[in-house]
């Protein structure tokens, strides 16, 4: 049995057959996932949460609104503005999009499930 890591994470993801197998693995390495498969899903989920998640996973391109949308929205909230997130993406510039973001930290799609598991962690570092 996996460590508890009694740590939140939002997975924000429209293609559901991914987000399905994030949660499964994130939730099999002792973390508690909530899944969202858009922009206002997310923010709406954020809204409903007592306790807040400690990371968002997100990728870069989903419905209703756009990434930068969705963390502009993010910011201008005093309750969410400090939830570090991590953009997973399949597209070329997905690091300057990151970057523009102001993300935690990015993966480039494919990646392995290690890799996703190794950068929620450096993310979440300093509260682990």
């Amino acid at each position: 049995m996996a460590p508890s890591n009694s740590k939140k994470i939002l997975i924000l993801e429209d293609d559901d057959e991914s987000r399905f197998l994030y949660e499964e693995i994130l939730n099999g390495e002792g973390f508690t996932t909530l899944g969202a498969r858009d922009g206002k899903d997310a923010f709406e989920c954020l809204e409903r949460a007592i306790d807040l998640p400690d990371i968002i996973v997100m990728d870069l391109t989903f419905p209703v609104m756009s990434a930068e949308e969705f963390v502009l929205l993010l910011k201008s909230n005093i309750r969410f503005k400090s939830i570090p997130f991590l953009v997973i993406s399949g597209h070329v510039d997905t690091e300057e999009r990151a970057q523009e973001l102001k993300a935690h930290g990015y993966l480039r799609k494919p990646f392995d499930i290690d890799q996703l598991i190794s950068s929620i962690k450096k993310v979440l570092s300093p509260i682990l």
